[in-house]
């Protein structure tokens, strides 16, 4: 059974005894898990030897852990010019890997942490150089161009390094995603979004989640939310909240709900990922020194007795985590004002806005900048004049490139919901990905969602449920649609000493399929039968089942006329075969 990377290396301590260890091979599998799935190369594994751990990129070790008289130590493979930009080092190199110009440089833990930012970009540097060195090599496992191959490495990590490699010593190379899986999710990348249908106890929902986590790094990426007749776009995308503010008075707050809210951290993320170190440099450095300019700013309003004149009639009133609050003295404001995003000012600075009509005819800027231009301006010009007042230079801060993660949405019970009302004009987003739609409500000025390339939304829908209604062409043909029907499974497939009965299976399918079915002429057995899930027991408590689950059901079907009179019989006479 998959556990997070955290689990696992839980796990691993008694035999590897260093919890900063677990930290730090955590964090480098993740980042050479991404790089490798980014260029879609399966080239990875990690070896182990007495008590030192590798982490192996095409034929070079490009890390290792070990632990010599209880002293931690992190061994890196650099570029000698590296070594130049860490005057606090002296160590002796080794040559390594069989290539003049890189080292194993060996720090114990205290002084990795100091460098470790540098330390981290550069090791990034170093695996891509290796993963351009075997992109043409000719074992299979070591270079494949399958993208649904590639993000199998948090598989082997989960289930077999820490179970295998730590305790039994063995070294874990690249293997398949389960066949099972593989057609799913490639159909998935394909279409962005997919519904597994079938009848009652298929597994549609747990399959659902077995595809979301191989296809995101850990279970902080994927989200699973169930729909009922009740369900309305104030639910899943965004709505007004009703809450008691700072003051307790009841505040009207239009709020981001689950679709948005996942759409807009997988933009952000797919955003980041096409920025070059640069740019993200320049990025950090700017929020630094927006965060003096805000303290600046709080002083003024304190000196100016709560209210930090913009113009004659309009100030600013205080700030919050991601916006000041400014607001008029005449009436028709807000009783807390509005709020003036940090990020629209920091975006306005980035454009070299510098006049009201500059920021009116930004298309990055929120609705509510652009309206409020003249506002706005007067706190960007503040912010220009900080930023020359106090000499402020960019400085080339050492970042990490950002890796592309894929986001997944599971919508249990899709077809409860009535789509079409809930979607609303995410139908279009659906299809188009990465272009902006206005959403009815809006948030600080700005009406705009956005569906990016790397969301992925998985439904899943029960085919025998007739209370529902059914999905409209429109949105049809937005999604794929995956049968998952019922099948006779192998009990070495199943997990903790679950067994699977076979006899009783045949027996209820009898019901829905063959020459002698009970099956009503308008239902199709691939719709109604029920799936194998009933028929998984554990130990000798199938008769369980058997009475409370699958018999009722059966007698259910035939009160909705789903099977036939002439089956309750049949059913009666049910056993467990035990």
């Amino acid at each position: 059974m998959k556990k997070n990377f955290i689990e696992d290396f839980e796990k691993a301590k008694n035999y590897y005894n260093k919890v900063q260890h677990k930290e730090a091979l955590q964090e480098f599998i993740n980042l050479a898990y991404s790089l490798c799935a980014q260029h879609k190369i399966a080239n990875y594994r990690l070896a182990i030897k007495g008590k030192e751990i590798m982490l192996i990129i095409g034929m070079r070790a490009v890390l290792n852990f070990k632990e010599e008289n209880e002293t931690s130590f992190i061994g890196v493979i650099v570029n000698n010019d590296f070594i130049d930009k860490l005057p606090k080092i002296n160590s002796d190199l080794h040559a390594f890997g069989g290539s003049d110009n890189k080292s194993l440089l060996t720090l114990n833990y205290t002084l990795f942490l100091e460098y470790k930012n540098e330390i981290i970009a550069h090791i990034q540097a170093v695996i891509l150089e290796e993963l351009k060195a075997i992109k043409g090599h000719s074992k299979e496992f070591w270079n494949t161009t399958s993208t649904t191959t590639s993000v199998s490495f948090k598989h082997i990590v989960n289930e077999n390094v820490l179970l295998e490699t730590y305790f039994n010593k063995k070294e874990i190379i690249f293997k398949e995603i389960p066949a099972v899986l593989k057609d799913k999710i490639d159909v998935l990348h394909h279409k962005k979004q997919i519904i597994l249908q079938g009848p009652p106890g298929t597994g549609k929902t747990r399959l659902a989640k077995q595809i979301a986590s191989e296809m995101t790094i850990s279970e902080n990426n994927f989200k699973v939310i169930q729909f009922h007749p009740s369900y309305t776009y104030e639910d899943f995308v965004r709505g007004i909240s009703v809450k008691n503010n700072q003051d307790g008075n009841i505040e009207y707050k239009t709020e981001n709900k689950v679709l948005a809210k996942i759409a807009k951290e997988a933009l952000k993320n797919y955003t980041d990922s096409q920025k070059e170190t640069e740019s993200l440099s320049k990025e950090v450095n700017l929020k630094e020194y927006f965060t003096l300019f805000v303290d600046f700013i709080e002083d003024k309003i304190e000196e100016n007795n709560g209210f930090f004149k913009l113009t004659d009639n309009v100030g600013l009133l205080s700030s919050d985590e991601d916006a000041f609050r400014y607001k008029g003295k005449n009436d028709g404001w807000t009783k807390n004002g509005n709020r003036m995003l940090f990020k629209d000012i920091l975006q306005a600075f980035t454009d070299e806005n510098t006049v009201r009509q500059d920021l009116k005819k930004n298309p990055n800027l929120s609705g509510l900048a652009k309206q409020h231009a003249s506002y706005f301006v007067r706190i960007l010009n503040m912010f220009q004049e900080f930023f020359k007042d106090e000499k402020l230079t960019f400085e080339n801060t050492s970042v990490e490139k950002v890796a592309l993660k894929n986001y997944v949405l599971i919508i249990d019970e899709i077809n409860r919901a009535n789509l079409s009302s809930v979607l609303g004009e995410l139908i279009y987003a659906l299809e188009y990905r990465g272009e902006a739609v206005e959403s009815m409500y809006d948030i600080d000025g700005n009406r705009k969602i956005t569906l990016p390339p790397n969301l992925y939304i998985i439904g899943t829908m029960n085919t025998a449920d007739r209370s529902v209604g059914q999905i409209d062409y429109a949105i049809r043909r937005r999604f794929a649609f995956i049968d998952v029907l019922p099948e006779i499974l192998e009990e070495s497939t199943l997990e903790n000493d679950l067994k699977f009965n076979t006899d009783s299976f045949n027996e209820v399918e009898a019901l829905f399929v063959g020459d002698n079915n009970h099956l009503s002429d308008e239902f199709k057995a691939k719709d109604v039968q029920l799936g194998h899930s009933y028929f998984i027991y554990k130990e000798a408590n199938f008769d369980m089942n058997l009475k409370y689950e699958i018999k009722p059901i059966l007698q259910e079907y035939v009160a909705d006329g789903i099977l036939k009179e002439s089956a309750l019989e049949v059913i009666e006479a049910l056993k467990s075969h035990l």
